[in-house]
């Protein structure tokens, strides 16, 4: 089975991930903020029933570098999904799996397109700010 992942980055000082999490959340979703556990569970906002992550930027790395180009993209919103399945941690126990849900990877590749067409950024931004940067700093690590 591929695994593949569709990303996007946002700019942060425009945006923050709790703009993005609000926006989910009035179209009808529920999310929950993982702190991540390094090799294993990704960090960031999960739109419950989804595989798709809002990850917010890396603000030490941010700050420490004075907002250099190359941490940009680490504000991203991650799809995880696969080629010939598509199942949701959780849905699935164990070793059993089941075939495509195309209505269900419809409905998430819409909510995905949804939010890279309102939040996308252009290869040209550079953004230089970190908006709700006293919320990002409280959040779990």
């Amino acid at each position: 089975m591929r695994e593949y992942f569709k990303l996007f980055s946002y700019n942060f000082a425009e945006f923050s991930a709790k703009d993005i999490v609000e926006f989910v959340q009035d179209i009808g979703y529920t999310v929950t903020y993982h702190p991540g556990k390094p090799g294993k569970e990704e960090r960031g906002f999960y739109i419950n029933g989804t595989a798709i992550i809002i990850r917010p930027p890396d603000v030490q790395e941010l700050l420490s570098s004075s907002f250099h180009s190359a941490y940009k993209f680490t504000a991203s919103v991650l799809w995880k999904n696969y080629s010939d399945m598509y199942y949701l941690s959780g849905i699935v126990s164990g070793k059993a799996t089941c075939r495509k849900n195309e209505t269900l990877y419809k409905e998430h590749e819409m909510l995905f397109m949804r939010l890279k067409r309102k939040f996308k950024m252009s290869k040209e931004e550079d953004p230089k700010a970190i908006k709700n940067l006293e919320f990002l700093q409280s959040l779990p690590r």
